[in-house]
C-alpha cells in the first residue's frame, strides 16, 4: 500500500460518517473489498492507484521531481433483489441508486472541503475530480458501485 493511497483512505475515514451506529467506522480500505460479505458490511469504500508519473520541474536553480497521481475511489453498495439495503440518515431513508448518489456526493464534498486542511493530505496539491462513473450493477453479487477518479500532485521528496 502506498503513501498517497493511505493518505486518502485516512482523510475519508476522518471525514465521512458511517450511517450505522453499530459499527466502529465506515469500512474504507486501501484495496478492493472482499466478495461474499453480508448486507451490514456495506456501504464500503476502497481506494486504489491508477497511475503515477514523475516529471522534472525547475525551481530557481534546483530541479525537483513532481509526481502526478491518479487514484480510483470505489463506493460499494448492497442491492440484492428482495433484500434491499435501506439506511436512514438524518431521518431520510436511502436505498439503491438514491443511497449511491448520496454517498457519492458526500465523499466528493468532503474531499473537496478538506483536501487542503486535512493533515493526511499535507503536501498534495492541484486536487481535481477527473471523472465520476456508475459501474454496471453486478446481479450475481447484488452490488452497485460508483467510481470517483481523482488526481493530484506532490513534489517527490528524495
Amino acid at each position: 500500500m502506498t503513501e498517497p493511497i493511505m493518505a486518502v483512505v485516512k482523510l475519508i475515514r476522518a471525514q465521512v460518517a458511517d450511517p450505522y451506529t453499530t459499527r466502529n467506522s465506515l469500512p474504507v480500505l486501501p484495496d478492493w473489498p472482499k466478495v461474499g460479505l453480508n448486507k451490514v458490511a456495506y456501504p464500503r469504500i476502497s481506494v486504489s492507484k491508477v497511475t503515477a508519473k514523475e516529471e522534472s520541474v525547475a525551481i530557481g536553480n534546483l530541479t525537483e521531481m513532481e509526481e502526478e497521481i491518479t487514484l480510483d475511489i470505489n463506493l460499494w453498495f448492497w442491492c440484492k433483489t428482495g433484500d434491499t439495503q435501506i439506511l436512514t440518515i438524518s431521518s431520510t431513508k436511502y436505498s439503491e441508486g438514491k443511497l449511491r448518489d448520496y454517498f457519492t456526493k458526500v465523499v466528493k464534498d468532503e474531499l473537496r472541503n478538506h483536501w487542503y486542511t486535512d493533515t493526511n493530505t499535507t503536501g498534495y496539491y492541484d486536487y481535481i475530480v477527473n471523472a465520476t462513473r456508475n459501474i454496471d450493477f453486478d446481479e450475481d453479487e447484488g452490488i452497485m458501485r460508483t467510481q470517483i477518479e481523482i488526481g493530484f500532485k506532490r513534489m517527490n521528496v528524495s
